[in-house]
């Protein structure tokens, strides 16, 4: 029985290694791309810029519209990462103001976080999917605990 039992963990292991992952590798390292079948579109890196007022926090990105689009309501993004750690990417949508887009908190209120998952392909090659349909408009994904952020668009 043990004998029988070994051999079919040997077998699973063998065949876990020959799946290997091969569709499109990200051209940069820590940097999201959204994947479109065999196509990667890059992300477009931002420095995010905090404002404090009385009863506000402000969180604005430059630019109107982010050059880094999809038509996905469910984006799934593909991440070399080297530096960065893909599970403290969060996702949060954005509002465009005055030529700018921006987040705001206000008092309490918590700002609208999206939930995904983060699964690593191989090595160093992670996946992090949606879980709920986005809507149509911009969005960021911000690192956690820095001013550094990945935009993209829901057209």
């Amino acid at each position: 029985m043990i004998r029988w039992i070994v051999t079919l963990l040997g077998i699973a292991a063998a065949v876990a290694q020959a799946q290997q992952y091969t569709g499109p590798q990200p051209e940069k390292p820590d940097l999201p791309y959204l994947k479109h079948a065999n196509v990667l579109v890059a992300t477009e890196p931002v420095e995010i810029k905090e404002t404090k007022t009385a009863n506000d926090v402000a969180y604005s990105v430059e630019g109107e519209a982010s050059p880094s689009k999809t038509p996905l309501a469910l984006p799934v993004f593909l991440i070399r990462a080297e530096k960065l750690d893909p599970a403290h990417l969060q996702i949060f949508r954005l509002e465009v103001k005055d030529g700018h887009r921006e987040m705001t908190l206000s008092g309490r209120k918590q700002a609208g976080l999206i939930h995904v998952q983060v699964v690593k392909v191989q090595g160093s090659l992670f996946r992090m999917e949606v879980a709920d349909d986005l809507e149509t408009g911009e969005y960021v994904l911000s690192l956690d605990g820095t001013d550094r952020g990945f935009c993209f668009e829901i057209k």
